[in-house]
C-alpha cells in the first residue's frame, strides 16, 4: 500500500489541538501586544458569556527592511503607540498588505475604524464579509454547555442557544483540509455558519514577525501534487453549501432562529457590494467612506 505523507495532516492536528485547548486562533509568527491579554479583560463580560461571539484582533505585519541592521525583538512594535508610529514610517501595514493597501482577507476589519475607536476603547461589529476568504485571528469561546430546555439557568436571551448548545460552541477544524492552504478561512466560515458575530477588539492587536516561505508555502503556490486544487474545490464546494443554505433562510419567515434580539440577522451577511480599498488607514478623513450595510447590530 501507499506510504502516507502524514506531514499533510500535521497542520490540521496542530489547529485542531489549538481551538481544544485555548480560545485564541493564531500563530507563533504572530507577536501579540503587551496590553492584548488586558485589553481582553477590559470588554463587557457579555462578551464572554453570550454565545456564538468571536473577537477579532487586529493583525498588522512588519515589513522585512524595518528589521535591517537590528533584532526582531527591538523591532516589533509592542505598544499602541509604537504601533502608530510603526504604521506612520510605513514600517508595519494590515496583515498580508503593503503601505497604502488593506488586502481583501482583511478588509472587513476597518482598519480606519479601528483607529478611530482606539481613544474610547469601544468594540464594533463587522457587519458583512467583503470576501469569503475573510480570514481575521479570533478570540472565541471554546465550548458552550447544553442546558437542558428546563435548566433553571436558562434565561429568554439564551433559550435558543439552549436547543442548540453545541451549534453554539466553536466547531474543530475540518480535517478534510490537509496540509497547508485554506484551513483558517473554513473554519471562519464554520463560525460564519454556525451564526457567530464578530466583533473587533480596539487597542490590542496582533503584529506578524516577517519570514522566508516555508517549502510547504512553496509547494502550495505551484500546486504540487494537485494540492492546491484540491482544497480549493473543497473549500468551493463549503462556500456553495453555505450559500444554499442562506438562499434557504432568506425563503423562510424571520423567527427566533434567524434573526438574533435587535433585529440583527444571526448569519453575519454578505457585502451587498464590494467595500472600497482604505487608502491610508490613519487617515480619519476615511472614516465612513465605506459600503453602507443593513445591519445595524
Amino acid at each position: 500500500s501507499r506510504q502516507m505523507d502524514m506531514s499533510m495532516y500535521r497542520v490540521m492536528q496542530l489547529d485542531t489541538l489549538s481551538v481544544s485547548q485555548t480560545l485564541k486562533n493564531a500563530r507563533v509568527d504572530l507577536w501579540p501586544s503587551t496590553s492584548l491579554h488586558s485589553e481582553l479583560l477590559r470588554l463587557d463580560r457579555s462578551f464572554f458569556s453570550t454565545p456564538r461571539i468571536a473577537i477579532v484582533v487586529a493583525a498588522f505585519t512588519l515589513n522585512p527592511h524595518a528589521l535591517a541592521g537590528t533584532s526582531i525583538a527591538a523591532s516589533m512594535p509592542r505598544s499602541l503607540a509604537e504601533l502608530y508610529a510603526c504604521v506612520r514610517n510605513r514600517e508595519c501595514t494590515a496583515f498580508k498588505g503593503a503601505a497604502d493597501f488593506v488586502p481583501g482577507q482583511h478588509l472587513a476589519t476597518d482598519y480606519v475604524r479601528w483607529w478611530m475607536s482606539r481613544a474610547q476603547a469601544l468594540p464594533y461589529r463587522i457587519p458583512c464579509f467583503d470576501k469569503v476568504s475573510y480570514e481575521p485571528y479570533l478570540v472565541v469561546r471554546k465550548a458552550w454547555p447544553n442546558f437542558a430546555a428546563t435548566d433553571s439557568r436558562i434565561t429568554a436571551d439564551n433559550q435558543f442557544n439552549a436547543a442548540h448548545g453545541d451549534d453554539a460552541s466553536a466547531p474543530v477544524f475540518d480535517e478534510e483540509f490537509t496540509g497547508y492552504g485554506k484551513n483558517k478561512v473554513q473554519w471562519v466560515q464554520q463560525l460564519r455558519s454556525r451564526g457567530f458575530a464578530f466583533w473587533t477588539l480596539p487597542r490590542g492587536f496582533l503584529v506578524h514577525c516577517p519570514h522566508a516561505m516555508s517549502e510547504s508555502g512553496k509547494k502550495w503556490q505551484r500546486n504540487a501534487g494537485n494540492h492546491k486544487a484540491r482544497m480549493d474545490r473543497l473549500f468551493e464546494f463549503q462556500v456553495a453549501v453555505s450559500r444554499a443554505e442562506e438562499a434557504e433562510e432568506a425563503l423562510q419567515p424571520k423567527n427566533g432562529d434567524s434573526v438574533q434580539k435587535g433585529g440583527c440577522p444571526r448569519r453575519t451577511p454578505h457585502c451587498p457590494v464590494p467595500l472600497l480599498q482604505q487608502v491610508d488607514m490613519l487617515q480619519p478623513a476615511y472614516l465612513g467612506k465605506r459600503t453602507p450595510s443593513e445591519v445595524q447590530g
